[in-house]
C-alpha cells in the first residue's frame, strides 16, 4: 500500500459550460492506494470555498484489468452557495441534470445536502 495527502491551497475552477465567475477554493485529499486490490481509495476529501462553505466526503476508483475504471463518491456539502456547488459538480455526474442546473438555477445556498454514486467497473 502507498499512503498519499495532496494539498492546494489556491486552486481555480472556471468550467466553460458555466456562467458563473471562477471558484477560487483550498482542498485536501488524502488515502491510499491499494496493491493487491488495486484499488485507489481517498479516505479524506475537503473543499473550502469562502469562509464557511465547505464539502467533505470518500471516493474510491477500482482499476479492474480489461474494464474501466469504477469509481465511488459520498460528498456532504455544507452551506455553499449554489455557484460554487455549480462549479464544483463534475462534468460526469449526471450530464444533463448538470447542464440543466448550470442554465436555470442562480442565487441562494446549499444548507446541508449529501451525494452518492457510483459506476462499477
Amino acid at each position: 500500500s502507498y499512503r498519499y495527502d495532496l494539498t492546494s491551497d489556491g486552486s481555480t475552477l472556471s468550467p466553460s459550460e458555466s456562467s458563473e465567475p471562477a471558484l477560487d477554493f483550498i482542498a485536501r485529499v488524502a488515502g491510499v492506494y491499494q496493491t493487491r486490490s488495486r484499488k485507489l481509495v481517498a479516505e479524506q476529501i475537503g473543499i473550502r470555498s469562502g469562509a464557511a462553505s465547505e464539502a467533505l466526503g470518500t471516493a474510491s476508483v477500482e482499476f479492474v484489468e480489461g474494464k474501466v475504471p469504477g469509481i465511488s463518491v459520498a460528498f456532504n456539502v455544507h452551506d455553499m452557495p449554489v455557484s460554487h456547488v455549480k462549479q464544483l459538480w463534475p462534468w460526469f455526474s449526471a450530464g444533463n441534470a448538470r447542464l440543466w442546473v448550470l442554465k436555470n438555477l442562480f442565487g441562494g445556498r446549499v444548507v446541508d445536502a449529501n451525494l452518492q454514486f457510483q459506476v462499477v467497473p
